[in-house]
């Protein structure tokens, strides 16, 4: 099913699966789907194309899932995010197996320009943050988020930002991500916090194809790097994950 119309709910004990959201294209439309005072749901294997702004925007949640969404080629400028994760109400926060991919600001925005703590108790878990215009993450406005096991690469080239950055929250933990840019002074990660960074890597992802396939190839860095995760028990097509041995970093299992 595709749709060319806003969504904005605040339902909650619901699922939202196997939609195309599209557009629309008009540079003063809002977020395409905006989800808002709401808990115990799920949006999981949505597309998200083409909007003129953020491709989905969440406010004020907890308990909420967002995973195995394809969100990618939205925003027409770096305030314009594949995913703007502005406040929480709770715990129980899960973003993971996402692709966001060539949006015009960050790939995952985890921020909120009102308050200082308004993003707390997250977790980001497996996601793959590529060609984003902006950097591939940003953790700001909030404390205590998770941010394990995602590939953050090729994002930055409209704003020269690191791939992922960490600048509020001092119990933080950003452990077993993998960042790279051919431009070196925008691979790695920027942490102007006491957040804990543990066994994170540089080095080129080895995709099957930047563009189209962000699939590994044999002799990546991320196969088998990153940590065991039980919310991520399978991948973004389904495979079943190594239950009790290192995951792949990022959306894919090889």
């Amino acid at each position: 099913v595709t749709l060319r119309q806003r969504l904005s709910w605040t339902a909650s004990y619901v699922v939202v699966s196997n939609l195309l959201f599209e557009g629309p294209n008009d540079p003063t439309a809002p977020t395409p789907v905006f989800i808002h005072d709401a808990h115990d749901f799920v949006f999981t294997k949505n597309e998200i194309r083409g909007s003129t702004h953020s491709g989905l925007t969440v406010e004020n949640t907890h308990q909420a899932t967002i995973s195995h969404n394809y969100i990618h080629d939205n925003g027409v400028e770096t305030i314009h995010h594949g995913i703007y994760f502005r406040a929480t109400t709770g715990v129980g926060n899960l973003i993971a197996n996402n692709l966001l991919v060539d949006n015009a600001g960050r790939g995952l925005s985890l921020h909120h320009n009102s308050c200082t703590t308004c993003v707390v108790d997250v977790q980001v878990f497996n996601n793959t943050m590529v060609s984003n215009g902006s950097t591939g993450l940003l953790v700001n406005d909030g404390d205590r988020i998770l941010v394990y096991n995602n590939i953050s690469a090729f994002n930055g080239d409209t704003s020269g930002r690191k791939q992922m950055e960490i600048t509020a929250g001092n119990n933080n933990i950003i452990g077993d991500n993998l960042t790279y840019s051919p431009t070196s002074t925008r691979a790695g990660i920027q942490n102007t916090t006491s957040s804990v960074e543990t066994d994170n890597l540089i080095g080129d992802p080895l995709f099957v194809s930047q563009f189209s396939n962000l699939r590994l190839l044999i002799g990546s860095p991320a196969i088998d790097a990153g940590r065991s995760l039980s919310q991520v028990p399978a991948d973004f097509d389904g495979v079943t994950r190594p239950q009790g041995s290192a995951y792949d970093i990022g959306a894919y299992e090889r």
